[in-house]
């Protein structure tokens, strides 16, 4: 701002800019879990959110492997705050959802006409000229209904199907009419207008011009849906046919007393006695109706037997086979419990609404769903989602309708996301089924599942970017073969603020102080020695106790060594060793595979040997007790606490540093990046982090030709503390008459 009147002009100059020097540790590792997003980097804070987010380990029983990315994390967490996860699963065996639809009516009508023709009552036949009735999949059991207006209207049940004859199960009012507007549907059995509901605190329904027993049994779904008077309109679940005129339902009506009502009975899409589940995954009935019956995924298979009841129950289908859709559904299950079942009894229902996992995996599996009234608004539904057992309440998401539930589900639910059925009814209320299916994509999985894929930023491959997260130390707990730890090293170095865990195989691949030092060396497993100032490994395995299997396991030293490091970050600085009886202890660890002892521990961090043991000291417990890098070369960054160090001073400078990019490249520039260098610097110092230091940013490192390149060189040099590894101890005996301050100089 120019001053050209005179007067005393106040001015702003801002020369506070610094570099940030407060810092979380931040450990972020890929791998499997039964739930969680799966490929992207995901913020964990604390062992509740990673339970909410990435569910309760893999059951160490079934897959020792699988869950030692959840005991890492919580080993990290006993200390830490700032996790990054990025689930991954098996590019050859996928994770699955688990899910599961809630049952409904359909309104899927299969063949149409305006030009049938009833035979006189005796024959039961109706006829089309134009009629293909077999082509369009009507079968036995399907539902004509005859809606002209006139004598013969209403439901009729179809025992014999030819192209175009049907045959129904009941004669004629009249008979011998024409030119009847007719349809078929494969499971809407009833409708009419003048339905009665009994008192509120009955259950009866009763309709004077209808004929209940010839088609209607117990388990079919009743829908009222009377436009005038709505008291009572809902879905109800038949519990018995009383006469052909007279049911009784599932519950007490909302209202009663109501007559006159619009009402529709439906039943499932169709019944079978001959069901085989011979392939895991699929349901096949030879004879043939899937496809007939426009079953699609969505729909429910109800396997009811009661002679082998092993696979009872309900199952989501995902869909038919291609080539055999008309014999053969897939359902949303890895295997059957019973395996090779034949002459199944069975129902398929239509899906009114589909409801799967929020994420991934087999963590909602065999949980219970169902559709409950709505007391305030009695043409809405709640879901309630039960526990396995039936007895604990998980969720219950409220006023849902086949409008809604997408989004209030997405809005509201913890567990679920909603798929609206087409050609489908509201939900049957009160009808529960157990979600199933799942899978959590840890079968099969390879080193290039952890690797990740660079184009889609999966695996390790996901914390490729520094400017997005933000990451001290990488690992891939457990993940021993030589492509996943070289990528982890890739990663660090290429990184340049980071550093990496890399794990030793647990027995019996390496059960003794030669197989892990042949490991290190390239000599088992490995083909290649690890020789890196940007990644450490120590050994042995460490026994923890899950408390959700009760039982005891072995994991991989990353996990811990991870919690020690952030230890040592909240008791110290990272440039203090992360070792040792002060900063070195783990936290949760019960055993180790191997205690190595002082012999050992010269064998594992002696020349040549970059192995960090882990011992198990006795009155102090189990401690880290050795801070090598896995460098060969014998420099300052051959030590965690110099490479954390630098790492520290790398990151904090360049970070501060991009404020000044695009500046003019002069001198001002120049005292501004000291300025803002040394005070970091001096914080390293004060801390007993370095010796000494000296920046120079000057015409000498920035001289006219650099410049020239729009490029401005700053050095740093710096001088690091060494830790004590080795403390000497030495004790002086000495004559009586010996002089002290003599001998001392």
């Amino acid at each position: 701002m120019a001053f050209v009147s005179a007067g005393a002009y106040a001015r702003e100059i801002d020369l506070s800019l610094f570099v940030e020097t407060a810092t979380n540790t931040t450990f972020a590792f890929p791998h499997v879990f039964n739930k969680g997003p799966i490929g992207t980097p995901t913020l964990v804070t604390n062992l509740s959110r990673l339970i909410e987010l990435f569910g309760e380990p893999i059951d160490p029983s079934v897959s020792a492997s699988a869950c030692q990315g959840w005991f890492a994390a919580r080993e990290y967490l006993r200390h830490g705050n700032k996790l990054y996860i990025t689930r991954v699963e098996s590019a050859a065996q996928p994770a699955e959802y688990a899910a599961q639809s809630l049952p409904g009516g359909s309104d899927q009508e299969i063949a149409t006409g305006t030009d049938g023709a009833t035979s006189v009552p005796a024959t039961r036949e109706l006829s089309s000229a134009t009629g293909d009735f077999v082509n369009d999949g009507v079968v036995a059991g399907d539902v004509v209904e005859i809606h002209e207006g006139g004598a013969d209207d209403g439901f009729y049940l179809i025992t014999i199907v030819a192209a175009t004859v049907l045959t129904v199960d009941r004669d004629w009012p009249t008979g011998s009419l024409s030119a009847q507007d007719f349809t078929v549907y494969s499971s809407k059995v009833y409708a009419g207008s003048a339905g009665v509901t009994g008192t509120s605190s009955g259950r009866g329904f009763s309709h004077a011009g209808q004929n209940f027993t010839a088609t209607v049994s117990a388990g079919d779904i009743l829908r009222i849906h009377d436009t005038g008077d709505t008291g009572d309109n809902g879905l109800y679940v038949i519990d018995s046919v009383d006469s052909d005129t007279a049911l009784t339902v599932d519950r007490d009506w909302p209202v009663g007393s109501l007559t006159g009502l619009d009402y529709t009975i439906y039943t499932a899409l169709f019944k079978g006695t001959a069901g085989s589940t011979a392939t895991d995954g699929e349901f096949t009935d030879a004879s043939g109706k899937f496809q007939d019956h426009h079953v699609q995924e969505g729909d429910l298979l109800w396997i009811k037997d009661l002679v082998d009841t092993t696979n009872n129950g309900w199952y989501y289908i995902t869909g038919l086979k291609t080539g055999s859709e008309d014999t053969t559904v897939e359902v949303n299950e890895v295997s059957w419990p019973g395996g090779a079942l034949s002459n199944l009894d069975y129902e398929i229902w239509p899906g009114s609404i589909s409801f799967q996992g929020l994420t991934k995996g087999t963590w909602i599996k065999d949980s219970l769903i169902q559709g409950l009234r709505n007391a305030g608004q009695p043409t809405n539904f709640n879901l309630e989602t039960r526990d396995a057992t039936g007895t604990i309440v998980l969720e219950v998401v409220y006023n849902l309708n086949r409008s809604t539930v997408v989004s209030e589900m997405t809005d509201s639910s913890n567990y679920f996301s909603a798929t609206v059925r087409t050609n489908r009814t509201e939900p049957v209320i009160g009808k529960q089924v157990t979600v199933s299916g799942g899978d959590d994509g840890y079968t099969g999985v390879v080193d290039s599942d952890f690797i990740g894929n660079p184009a889609t930023k999966t695996g390790l491959k996901s914390l490729r970017n520094k400017e997005q997260y933000e990451v001290n130390i990488v690992a891939c707990p457990g993940q021993t073969s030589q492509n996943v730890q070289d990528e982890i090293i890739d990663l660090c170095e290429s990184r340049g603020d980071c550093i990496g865990l890399v794990d030793p195989p647990d027995q019996p691949t390496v059960d003794s102080v030669q197989d892990v030092l042949d490991f290190h060396n390239g000599t088992l497993i490995r083909t290649t020695a690890l020789n890196t100032s940007y990644a450490a490994l120590y050994w042995s395995w460490i026994q923890v106790f899950d408390e959700f299997h009760n039982l005891d396991v072995w994991t991989a030293p990353s996990g811990h060594v991870a919690g020690v490091y952030t230890n040592n970050d909240n008791l110290q600085y990272p440039w203090y060793a992360p070792a040792g009886f002060k900063r070195g202890k783990v936290s949760g660890a019960k055993d180790l595979r191997y205690s190595p002892d002082q012999d050992d521990r010269d064998s594992l961090n002696g020349p040549g040997a970059n192995v960090n043991p882990i011992s198990n000291f006795i009155g102090y417990g189990i401690h880290v007790y050795g801070q090598k890098t896995l460098q060969r070369a014998t420099t300052a960054l051959n030590r965690v606490n110099v490479r954390r160090m630098l790492l520290f001073a790398k990151s904090a400078i360049e970070k501060a540093a991009r404020q000044l990019v695009f500046d003019p490249n002069d001198e001002i520039l120049w005292r501004e990046f000291k300025q803002l260098v040394n005070p970091t610097l001096k914080h390293i110092l004060s801390n007993r982090g370095i010796r000494e230091y000296l920046v120079i940013a000057d015409e000498t490192t920035t001289t006219p030709q650099v410049a020239e390149q729009n490029k401005m060189i700053g050095k740093i040099f710096i001088k690091p503390t060494k830790a004590a590894e080795i403390i000497e101890i030495q004790f002086v005996l000495t004559s009586q008459s010996a002089d002290f301050q003599e001998l001392a100089a």
